[in-house]
């Protein structure tokens, strides 16, 4: 299974109680290439009050990062994606937002590759699926952290 989150009803024209779920008003970039995460994720997350970029695979975040003209305050950042891998993307992104903070996600175990990219700096590592309110709560504290 290869969902970022696990909730029975993902669709993206549900509405999130505000009460239930964490919110914010930062920017989120989501690297994914699984277009079924993709879109319910980039409309709850718009949902909550942030502003959501994507990019489809770790070139384009890369591409993103060096050319988008406001803050990027946090990346969700898949570690296996085509065109680019996330452990290839990462240090490249971090060279052109040292301030933001990723949360590396995969469907398979925690490997080599993402042990490296959290003692360079990224903040967790999320097992998918994710049960979206731990999604929610996740990238909330992450983006709280000093």
């Amino acid at each position: 299974m290869n969902y970022l989150f696990d909730d029975h009803n993902t669709s993206a024209q549900r509405s999130i109680p505000s009460d239930d779920y964490p919110s914010g008003n930062e920017t989120i970039l989501i690297v994914e290439d699984d277009q079924i995460v993709i879109h319910p994720l980039r409309a709850v997350l718009k949902e909550v009050g942030y502003t959501v970029l994507v990019a489809e695979n770790g070139k384009a975040g890369v591409d993103l990062c060096k050319t988008h003209d406001g803050r990027i305050d946090l990346c969700l950042l898949d570690m296996r994606m085509p065109v680019m891998d996330g452990a290839t993307a990462f240090p490249l992104m971090r060279k052109e937002r040292p301030d933001m903070k990723v949360i590396i996600s995969s469907g398979y175990d925690q490997d080599e590759a993402a042990q490296r990219l959290l003692a360079s700096g990224a903040s967790i590592f999320l097992h998918k699926p994710v049960p979206l309110k731990r999604l929610l709560q996740e990238i909330r504290r992450v983006l709280d952290e000093e």
